[in-house]
């Protein structure tokens, strides 16, 4: 139902008049205009970042371990999430264990990998795949040494953000990072509902444009954790003013977003700034009240509908 629910929004885009992230500039309408901001907001977080050499574990569990820290000059959030748990197989009633995955992913590549393929091997994890939100410069700024450090580790990207990939050594100028080229037949192509598997960890993709054409988010819901990229934030949600944002398609993933089974309890692992869950932000984040309202009565009427046709 929610696969034809997203569909259902692609086609009827809403009106978002009334919705501005709160950490974009009002009165923005020049692309060197948000730039600036988006330098201003993001500098003095930069500078403790500079400073840091330590990956912090975010959140473990007995199957799970997320560990990250910001990145670069715009302070951009990398993850590494590995499964700790055993993998495991099932013959009829009997479920076997064999020896402990120990796969780990990335979310996104905002730097060289030294410090997070440090981390691994300290704690005998093995870099399988590289899963990337979308291509904007920050998040892809350390991807070309990460290819090349682990040549076996899968690359991932929406293929709407094709484009956004290949203009990010140029773009990446504007923020004065300097980023290598990546080729699109170095990355696998992901959809809306594909389903990426480390060790015993389920990775859905969520295709989420707004902040950019091939924006996607990672669900992974046996453990309520969600990795919303630059779409949804503490307090607030993604910017549309840079190039390939769009307002009304980032009113959509929103609603799209909260139409999935997230518990309160879900930890949101934003693309910048500090970790929170869908409890606090369904309370406290005045941009998701319309989304909220607007997925509970398309929820409803596609239930009705269901019950209707049954």
């Amino acid at each position: 139902m929610l696969r034809l629910l997203h569909a259902g929004l692609c086609r009827s885009p809403a009106s978002v008049s009334a919705l501005r992230p709160a950490h974009t500039l009002v009165g923005v309408r020049t692309l060197s205009q948000a730039v600036r901001d988006v330098r201003a907001q993001m500098s003095e977080v930069a500078q403790s970042t500079l400073k840091s050499t330590q990956l912090n574990v975010l959140f473990e569990s007995a199957d799970v371990v997320v560990a990250g820290r910001p990145t670069g000059a715009l302070a951009m959030n990398q993850y590494m999430v590995a499964c700790k748990a055993r993998a495991r197989a099932r013959h009829g009633s009997l479920i076997f264990f064999s020896q402990h995955t120990k796969q780990a992913c990335f979310i996104d590549a905002g730097e060289s990998p030294s410090i997070f393929g440090h981390w691994a091997a300290t704690n005998g994890f093995s870099l399988s795949k590289v899963l990337l939100t979308h291509g904007h410069p920050d998040h892809v700024a350390g991807l070309r040494e990460t290819i090349d450090t682990f040549p076996q580790a899968d690359v991932y990207l929406h293929e709407e953000d094709q484009a956004t990939l290949s203009e990010a050594p140029e773009f990446g100028k504007t923020f004065d990072l300097t980023i290598y080229p990546v080729y699109w037949d170095e990355v696998q192509s992901i959809s809306d509902g594909d389903v990426l598997q480390v060790g015993n960890l389920r990775f859905e993709c969520l295709h989420t444009p707004g902040h950019c054409a091939g924006h996607v988010c990672f669900y992974e819901r046996q453990h309520q954790l969600f990795f919303a990229g630059d779409t949804l934030f503490k307090d607030t949600v993604g910017r549309t003013d840079l190039p390939g944002g769009n307002r009304d398609q980032m009113h959509q993933s929103l609603v799209y977003i909260m139409s999935q089974e997230l518990q309160d309890n879900c930890v949101i692992f934003p693309g910048h700034m500090a970790t929170t869950t869908f409890g606090r932000e369904r309370r406290f984040n005045l941009f998701l009240k319309r989304p909220i309202a607007q997925a509970k009565r398309l929820i409803a009427a596609m239930a009705s509908q269901q019950a209707q046709a049954q």
